[in-house]
């Protein structure tokens, strides 16, 4: 199949036919506000899509934890100088690891 003038692929792209889904995914840093057992509060550069779900890399006391989150409010942040961010983003924390417990628990913090 010859292809058209000016396209520069170097492989050939199929069309979708039909609903085809996939993920994608983005970091980004964020400060914690506040944390407990149940969820966070950070300060985003960006707003989440309220009852999303992601997956947060979080550093407490020198240990890192991975834990799934759940978006449950968003709201643009006091000291926002325009729309632009940033925003509060408060998290619920979905099946937290008991080691969460014991390091907010614990004298590092």
């Amino acid at each position: 199949m010859p292809r058209p003038l000016g396209d520069r692929r170097a492989h050939v792209r199929l069309e979708a036919v039909g609903s085809l889904h996939g993920t994608f995914g983005a970091t980004a840093s964020a400060r914690v506000i506040n944390v407990g057992e149940g969820g966070a509060l950070i300060l985003a550069p960006v707003p989440l899509t309220l009852y999303s779900l992601h997956k947060i890399n979080l550093t407490l006391g020198g240990y890192e934890l991975g834990l799934d989150a759940r978006v449950c409010h968003v709201r643009l942040a006091a000291q926002a100088e325009n729309a632009d961010g940033p925003y509060e983003v408060g998290l619920e924390f979905l099946s937290p690891p008991a080691a969460l417990g014991v390091i907010l628990s614990s004298d590092s913090l």
